[in-house]
């Protein structure tokens, strides 16, 4: 089965071929060795061209919801506007940390992903480092309430 449709655009492209995949691998037709070509985009027995494998779709994975951020803003926030200090910033970047280390233990060669994480991580040591000249007592503070190393 080959299945040819020009869209008039990326997007209506992309929703077409999300609902196609879908009621393909819901009538099990996908396992085969048959493929489904939507404009250019080519969907058949290949594991890289399922919507979990898109990089936009991992990207959506990968980072933490607004909804987690502004539980984790409400939760280290000095008073009740702040969302720039740096115990509001160390405790963003370690949530995002967290939510990108669970994603390399599935995804071991994803090394665009593991370098932004390290730049994460450098950039928290740095903030780390900062309220510890200003305010050792916070830093502590934080260690424990994020469950961090020295």
């Amino acid at each position: 089965m080959r299945v040819t449709t020009v869209a008039n655009g990326w997007r209506i492209a992309k929703l077409m071929t999300c609902v196609l995949f879908r009621f393909l691998c819901r009538n099990s037709l996908c396992r085969s060795s048959q493929s489904l070509v939507i404009g250019s985009l080519a969907l058949g027995k290949s594991h890289r061209t399922h919507p979990v494998h898109r990089r936009e779709e991992v990207r959506l994975q990968m980072s933490i919801t607004k909804e987690r951020k502004q539980e984790v803003i409400k939760t280290f926030q000095r008073r009740e506007s702040d969302n720039g200090s740096p115990e509001v910033q160390i405790a963003v970047l370690t949530n995002k940390i967290n939510s990108l280390t669970e994603h390399l233990r599935t995804h071991r060669k994803d090394y665009t992903s593991r370098r932004g994480m390290l730049m994460m991580v450098s950039r928290r040591r740095r903030l780390l480092d900062y309220l510890k000249r200003i305010n050792p007592e916070q830093y502590l503070e934080m260690l424990r309430r994020l469950e961090l190393r020295k």
